[in-house]
């Protein structure tokens, strides 16, 4: 398997950081949000109204975040579309994906990283069989991002990264 894209693409997500993630005021972000409400700089395009000057208007926690494409994959592949602004009772289900969805797109990039360590070939099959099992291009649906079944697959990649931790500090390893 190749490297997977996770670079977020904003122009293609339902601005879903902008709605179910919570902040707090902060030296990170200027006022409070609740989760599942739409960020007051929010405009009704999904764009985000102070967005050439996040940092200076006290939002450096937006400027840092990155969800490594959660956002479109959720809004393109999963709810294929459908939008919690057309239909505000999807909130829930769609913050439950994207949480999910996060935590699978993290997985991946880390074990993407794991191929710079210099593993045996046991290791790297390894690694390459939980990528297989994650692999966030495939046909994600809500029910499979609820699956158990998942739920190990993500604990095994937390066990297998454990595992790597003394290859990860011993030196040298590739970039």
């Amino acid at each position: 398997m190749t490297n997977l894209d996770l670079r977020p693409d904003c122009a293609r997500c339902d601005a879903l950081c902008c709605v179910l993630l919570a902040f707090d005021a902060s030296n990170a972000f200027a006022f409070s949000k609740p989760a599942c409400a739409p960020c007051r700089n929010l405009a009704a395009d999904n764009t985000c109204k102070v967005h050439a000057s996040l940092a200076d208007e006290g939002f450096s926690g937006c400027v840092a975040f990155d969800c490594q494409g959660a956002g479109q994959r959720i809004t393109e592949q999963v709810f294929k579309g459908r939008s919690w602004r057309d239909d505000p009772a999807l909130l829930p289900a769609i913050d439950t994906a994207f949480r999910v969805m996060r935590r699978l797109h993290d997985a991946v990039g880390l074990l993407q990283l794991a191929a710079t360590l210099p593993l045996s070939p046991e290791q790297n099959q390894t690694r390459l069989d939980l990528l297989s099992r994650l692999d966030p291009t495939r046909d994600w649906s809500e029910a499979a991002l609820q699956s158990p079944d998942l739920g190990q697959d993500l604990k095994a990649v937390t066990a297998y990264l454990a595992s790597m931790r003394p290859l990860a500090t011993a030196k040298p390893y590739r970039r």
